[in-house]
């Protein structure tokens, strides 16, 4: 890599087939290089989302596993996958000055949202 640093914004398992082979590598490189790579969370992150197998059929991530690695394995895969997302950052600010998030927004939250706080001082 370059000396610069990179941050991924989201969506590793909507990657039309190669989903398993995305997260891998990204996974990896943040092993590998933990200061370097910053991996934020996207939408297709959550399980709600990349275990839609009705919706995404063959590109869902749930079924690539499942393919791969049969019924079980694919299972504990998938979900051990899932319990990495759940740990990953949602934002992130580069030098106080740059905000960083994925763009993609999940389906709605089954209790809802009534009110975002929002902190007008600067």
């Amino acid at each position: 890599l370059t000396a610069g640093n990179f941050v991924f914004l989201g969506d590793y398992v909507d990657r039309g087939m190669s989903c398993l082979e995305c997260v891998a590598y990204l996974l990896s490189m943040k092993l590998t290089l933990p200061h370097k790579v910053y991996l934020l969370r996207g939408n297709h992150e959550t399980r709600d989302v990349n275990g839609w197998e009705e919706h995404y059929g063959v590109r869902s991530f749930l079924w690539q596993c499942r393919d791969r690695f049969g019924d079980e394995l694919g299972y504990r895969v998938w979900e051990a996958t899932n319990q990495t997302f759940d740990r990953m950052p949602l934002a992130a600010v580069i030098d106080q000055d740059i905000f960083c998030v994925h763009g993609g927004i999940p389906r709605p939250i089954a209790d809802g949202i009534s009110d975002v706080d929002v902190d007008d001082e600067e």
